[in-house]
């Protein structure tokens, strides 16, 4: 720890001192499939999430799994205090018995000071193995969102409009209804849309010519693409170009904690979208 002047503050932090030059990821721990609890030794810049180096901004971290060095997409990061920050990953982490790793490179402290060593901490994933086959066993936790269904009821344009309660709360879904929503909104978003997500998104687009030599590769990107949801067990894509231009896609998607089969169907024509 470097100190410089008396300041105004104990330790000589304030306007003319700098000990929080230390600052250092102290630990991490999992506290879900996809959330880990970050603790720091002192409280990091965290005004805005769209800013490197800012503890809000997903971009200032980066996680891992220490057997495969695979890295997973940070979807968001969220305040639990002023020294501990959770941040929740796309893909889920492995068993309890596979080591992880996050690190930030670029996390600043309140007084503008870069992270210092040790700038990384590793934890153990949360999910049970199933001691025979190794697979996850079914869990309790899953993906929620808050309902706003791509399609208003009585109506064939994309919406996204809010349910109220009775109890009027905002209403949530998961399961297969959670899913059927993000599978059509990953089909019409162009990939980069959502900065976090820069290999998100299919881009299927209203109103733009579709070559018939590009329906293969429009195929297999989104069965591609569908399949990387960790909601998703597996999917499968059938489309049909017409004389006039309308283009018809047809997906079943298997949910992966229910097993069920859901339908989804969208023609894509100059008209707009109707699902």
């Amino acid at each position: 720890m470097v100190t410089a002047g008396w300041g105004i503050l104990p330790w000589g932090r304030g306007a003319w001192g700098s000990a929080d030059m230390d600052l250092h990821i102290v630990s991490a721990l999992a506290t879900g499939p996809n959330t880990v609890e970050v603790t720091l030794s002192m409280e990091p810049m965290h005004v805005t999430g769209f800013s490197i180096g800012d503890a809000l901004d997903p971009r200032t971290w980066f996680i891992m799994r220490a057997d495969t060095s695979t890295s997973f997409t940070i979807l968001a990061v969220r305040e639990v205090s002023s020294t501990v920050f959770e941040l929740r990953v796309l893909e889920p982490f492995g068993s309890w018995r596979v080591s992880h790793r996050v690190q930030s490179n670029t996390l600043q402290s309140v007084g503008g000071f870069t992270i210092i060593a040790p700038r990384y901490a590793d934890f153990l994933g949360v999910e049970a193995e199933d001691r025979v086959s190794g697979l996850p066993v079914n869990r309790q936790y899953r993906q929620r969102d808050i309902a706003n269904p791509p399609t208003p009821k009585g109506l064939d344009n994309i919406g996204g409009t809010l349910i109220i309660t009775s109890g009027g709360d905002y209403a949530n879904e998961e399961g297969a209804a959670l899913v059927r929503k993000l599978v059509i909104r990953e089909l019409f978003t162009n990939p980069g849309e959502f900065f976090w997500l820069p290999t998100w998104g299919i881009g299927v687009a209203e109103k733009i010519p579709l070559p018939a030599s590009d329906m293969v590769l429009l195929k297999t990107t989104i069965e591609r693409q569908i399949k990387r949801n960790p909601e998703v067990e597996g999917a499968t894509a059938s489309l049909n170009l017409a004389s006039d231009g309308t283009l018809t896609i047809k997906l079943r998607v298997q949910v992966r904690s229910s097993g069920q089969s859901i339908d989804i169907a969208a023609q894509v024509s100059s008209a707009g979208v109707s699902l």
